[in-house]
């Protein structure tokens, strides 16, 4: 797919919106791939202009960065699965801001990131996800910036995908089921972590 070219050199070598165009994006290929279908002009037009939002930012999203473009990442940190990795980095000193979302970057992206990046690479496309790596790497390390001292940790949340309740339309917390997506597919394809207990209920 002719957009695909685009997809690669904005998303998936520089760091945005904590990975969502790369998520996007893995999620639309895997689409098309399962269902063996093509896609109308007016729709790739929709997606290159999805995928271009995600390419702007607020910059100083990530704790004490003012700008995380300027953000100077360690390359080649991880030794070990970068999937099993992202995981259990995403599930450790986890705090709420004032407005009740993790602290640095929002800690469940580096968990749904990851597992768009294994996407990429199931459907073959192993050079966008060799670039993509480096990024949540440094994703990875900005998620380690500390909070001040005495932030709020968050409750364990029940989360049951048989629960009716969290289709309907007054469902609030859309990342819960994101998240429930991406590790349970993770989970079943490699071997990683228990998870901080967002899916207890499964």
């Amino acid at each position: 797919m002719v957009w695909t070219k685009g997809f690669t050199s904005i998303n998936c070598e520089r760091l945005s919106r904590s990975g969502h165009g790369v998520i996007f994006g893995a999620l639309v290929l895997k689409s098309v791939s399962d269902s063996r279908t093509s896609i109308c002009d007016l729709e790739v037009e929709n997606i290159v202009r999805l995928l271009e939002n995600c390419s702007h930012d607020n910059w100083d999203r990530y704790h004490d960065n003012d700008d995380y473009r300027e953000f100077n990442a360690v390359a080649n940190l991880i030794s070990k699965d970068i999937y099993s990795y992202a995981v259990e980095q995403s599930s450790k000193d986890l705090f709420l801001d004032s407005d009740g979302y993790f602290y640095t970057g929002e800690k469940v992206h580096g968990i749904t990131h990851a597992h768009a990046i294994f996407l990429l690479e199931q459907l073959g496309y192993h050079t966008a996800a060799k670039k993509a790596k480096v990024q949540l790497q440094k994703q990875i390390q900005l998620n380690r910036q500390s909070p001040p001292a005495g932030g709020k940790r968050p409750t364990k949340k029940m989360f049951n995908p048989n629960d009716p309740h969290i289709w309907g339309r007054g469902f609030k917390d859309m990342h819960q089921i994101k998240l429930a997506f991406s590790y349970i597919e993770l989970r079943s394809n490699i071997d990683i972590n228990e998870l901080w207990g967002a899916l207890s209920s499964i």
